[in-house]
């Protein structure tokens, strides 16, 4: 159910300083099949002045809403495109923001969607060095999408009637336009299809492991135990241990290389002698990472205006009439790594403690397509430790006496998107 009209109406200013700086990354590999979506020059901050009537841009307004009248939501876009979304309930501001921002960017974050369900090999082969292959197999073996199910039935109720409205208000303009109508470089893919607020939750969790896991994806998937002949022979460089000092350095750096900024400036340093604050995350213009501008009201309960990574239904960096917020990269490290000495004669075991334990298999299977269109089924067995999954690191390996294994700070992390829900 939707309903459009045309008028001249005031421009809202984006009270928000926000740069990009760095390269257009995504958090995970990019789909072959066409460019990400580009969101054009950067916006710039436009005084909050009536705009005159017979100026010649013009705002449009959208009635959205499913068709029993459960959620609903009015989306006025100012001349800029900015979706300004206003609805009676949460329920009703999630399917606003969900519809609003399908209109605009539907296809990174279906694509994000496909990798977290593991099925980027199957829609794009293998990818460059295996990478959507890897990225599957260990989404599969971590069980994000399971994982994803716990934490849904465990959300703040509030929240959930959020992520609940966005995936139907992204689903009923899927459904109002079909895959052919989208807006972007994914129109008419195979793979284009509706999401669930589960695959939602599990894309907040795949957000989460971004500094950690995710470039490691490739060390993950490859690491295997030195074979059985090595084992009887003693030898110990199955995977070779050279230059370890520089791989330790290197995989030190590996959730580095992050950075952002910001500034909060006090009265006494502003032309109009009122605090202000600035943010500038060194966030991409294009591709999954980017920020999506908006302003999201609920008559006298909620009205904050800012910007969100994709997918998110919330405003991660902006104000409200109360305060401004903004966050920059912490230079903690988001996961530790651990040198495990293994059993002898077993690099299947490991000491810990004053015991041996057992490394944990976990079988991943997903599908892949061939270069004749054909799918094939790749299965594959990851190892954990009961720290988290095992690597092969290039110059520290796994051989028949040590090897590597990673516990990411954020792998039970369930309130990356509750901590900004205001």
């Amino acid at each position: 159910m939707v309903r459009r009209r045309r008028f001249a109406a005031a421009l809202v200013a984006l009270a928000l300083v926000g740069a990009a700086c760095g390269s257009d990354s995504s958090g995970g590999p990019i789909a072959s099949g066409g460019p990400s979506e580009t969101v054009g020059d950067a916006p710039s901050a436009v005084e909050p002045t009536p705009m005159d009537a017979d100026a010649s841009e013009t705002d449009t307004e959208v009635t959205a809403g499913t068709d029993d009248g459960a959620s609903a939501a009015t989306i006025r876009r100012t001349a800029d495109g900015v979706p300004h979304i206003v609805a009676e309930d949460l329920g009703g501001l999630g399917f606003g923001y969900g519809y609003a921002f399908a209109e605009d960017q539907a296809c990174s974050l279906i694509d994000m969607i496909v990798q977290v369900r593991s099925e980027r090999a199957r829609w794009h082969g293998a990818g460059p060095d295996d990478r959507y292959l890897h990225a599957d197999l260990v989404y599969a073996a971590l069980g994000i999408m399971d994982t994803a199910q716990t934490e849904y039935a465990a959300l703040d109720p509030d929240l959930a009637q959020l992520v609940d409205g966005y995936a139907a208000g992204f689903d009923a303009y899927l459904d109002e336009v079909g895959p052919d109508g989208l807006n972007g470089w994914c129109a008419g893919a195979p793979w284009v299809g509706p999401i669930t607020p589960v695959e939602l939750v599990a894309y907040y969790k795949s957000l989460a492991l971004r500094a950690s896991i995710d470039p490691l994806i490739d060390y993950i998937a490859i690491a295997t135990p030195p074979v059985t002949e090595a084992s009887e022979r003693g030898d110990d460089t199955a995977t070779p241990n050279a230059d370890s000092e520089d791989a330790w350095a290197e995989l030190g750096a590996a959730d580095s290389g992050l950075a952002s900024n910001g500034w909060a400036i006090g009265p006494d340093r502003t032309a109009d002698g009122t605090s202000m604050i600035v943010g500038n995350p060194h966030f991409p213009w294009e591709g999954a990472l980017r920020f999506y501008e908006v302003q999201l009201t609920i008559p006298g309960r909620l009205d904050v205006y800012g910007a969100s990574l994709l997918g998110v239904p919330v405003v991660n960096i902006g104000f409200n009439e109360h305060v401004a917020w903004s966050h920059t990269v912490s230079a903690g490290s988001r996961f530790t790594a651990y040198t495990l000495d293994l059993v002898e004669g077993d690099p299947t075991r490991y000491v810990y403690g004053d015991e041996t334990r057992e490394f944990e298999q976990r079988t991943a299977s997903v599908e892949v397509l061939q270069s004749d269109d054909s799918i094939s089924t790749v299965e594959q067995t990851l190892w954990f430790s009961h720290y988290g999954p095992v690597l092969d690191f290039p110059g520290i390996g796994w051989t028949n006496t040590t090897t590597l294994t990673l516990r990411d700070a954020n792998a039970d992390n369930d309130e990356i998107v509750e901590q900004w829900f205001l």
